[in-house]
């Protein structure tokens, strides 16, 4: 729904792939020099393990998410004050 948002973490080993489904996201990457984006329908967006991520819904939508390698508990979670 609009307004949720994912964890802001990053991965220790794990690249992640995101692929919208529907709706449109909003998309904050790193740590300090962040960038922001938005991100909608097919889009695909690869993070790298090191890259701090989160995804905000600006309308209803669906994302598929896949990560690799699969590690167990490789996420690290931040704060917003990051």
């Amino acid at each position: 729904p609009p307004g949720e948002s994912t964890p802001y973490p990053r991965q220790r080993e794990q690249e992640e792939l995101y692929l919208a489904l529907s709706g449109r996201f909003e998309v904050r990457l790193g740590d300090g020099d962040e960038e922001t984006f938005e991100f909608g329908p097919r889009d695909v967006l690869v993070v790298e393990p090191d890259v701090a991520r989160q995804l905000t819904a600006l309308e209803d939508g669906e994302l598929f998410v896949v990560g690799a390698p699969n590690v167990k508990d490789d996420g690290v979670v931040l704060d917003d004050d990051s």
